[in-house]
């Protein structure tokens, strides 16, 4: 139990209602992780990532290569979310 929320039933106010929301929630919610992606669903962000980037290293107009770049940043942030990192080296 976090040492902030030890005395919970005592406490009041915003900092007590985050600590029992966070106790009540099951871990994946409390931490605001996703759980893990299979190989198979971060095989295919990692694709659409590099794909992305050789359509930028190819270049476009400048609206079509934001365009391009706010995609990969969403897909990016997706399989950090997914912890698809946890592959390794059987994502290449």
């Amino acid at each position: 139990m976090p040492t902030s929320c030890h005395l919970l039933a005592e406490a009041t106010g915003p900092r007590a209602l985050i600590c029992a929301i966070t106790l009540l929630l099951p871990p994946t919610i409390a931490n605001a992780q996703e759980p893990e992606a299979s190989l198979q669903t971060c095989r295919k962000l990692q694709q659409q990532i590099e794909r992305l980037d050789d359509r930028r290293q190819h270049g476009a107009s400048a609206a079509q290569m934001d365009r391009w770049k706010r995609q990969r940043s969403d897909l990016k942030d997706r399989f950090n979310a997914l912890r698809c990192r946890h592959w390794g080296n059987q994502l290449r």
